[in-house]
């Protein structure tokens, strides 16, 4: 799914340099990486990997410091080449000599146990509702009259709502209310997208479910 790809490549290129305190790019960017985690997509991060480190959303330091280096030397001295570590399920990944790790993931919370990392780095990326980093990425593409992010958003958005529900209760969310105000205002959603993900609904599908249908008048 190489639009959701994409979207968070280009939304982690807008974020950078925006200004944003690092410690809360972090956390809009665990968010964004998290979603895309769970479609069809390949593994991203090495599209914007000095950029997610310098927000401490990733990690880097000497494979030579893995936690199990001792134990399995002769496995991590025979790799080569990126690849994810293979020693249960860490989320540790590897480009020799370096060890990369991302925030949250079960190897960073082993190196906060360790008292490798401490302080902020300590502490989780915080949770932040997928629709308020949409509204971020969103406000600053308007700002660059980057239309096409706009409506990327606002697009793919609908995938991580409930189908079943009532249109009424979303327009009581501010954060909804005003993406919305935006893609009408900058006429974001009559750019032509293409590939699956972005494509216009079916009309079967707008008459089944209210809220798609919902979205996508405006």
């Amino acid at each position: 799914m190489f639009e959701l790809e994409s979207l968070v490549e280009d939304s982690v290129n807008t974020l950078d340099g925006s200004g944003i305190d690092p410690w809360e790019l972090r956390s809009l960017y665990a968010v964004m990486y998290e979603f895309e985690g769970r479609w069809d997509t390949s593994f991203t991060h090495l599209r914007n990997l000095d950029q997610l480190i310098a927000a401490r959303f990733v990690y880097r330091f000497p494979l030579s410091e893995h936690p199990d280096y001792e134990g399995h030397r002769e496995y991590f001295d025979g790799l080569s080449g990126f690849s994810f570590l293979e020693l249960g399920d860490d989320g540790g990944y590897t480009e020799p000599p370096d060890l990369y790790f991302d925030a949250g993931s079960p190897l960073w919370r082993r190196m906060v146990e360790l008292g490798r990392l401490g302080g902020r780095d300590a502490e989780p990326p915080r949770e932040v509702p997928l629709p308020d980093v949409a509204l971020r990425v969103a406000t600053l593409a308007e700002q660059r009259g980057d239309r096409e992010l706009i409506a990327q958003w606002y697009r793919l958005l609908v995938l991580d709502m409930d189908f079943d529900a009532d249109p009424a209760d979303l327009e009581q969310d501010t954060t909804i209310t005003e993406l919305r105000e935006m893609v009408r205002r900058t006429d974001a959603l009559s750019l032509p997208m293409f590939g699956v993900m972005l494509a216009d609904p079916d009309p079967e599908s707008l008459a089944e479910f209210p809220v798609l249908r919902w979205w996508h008048t405006l």
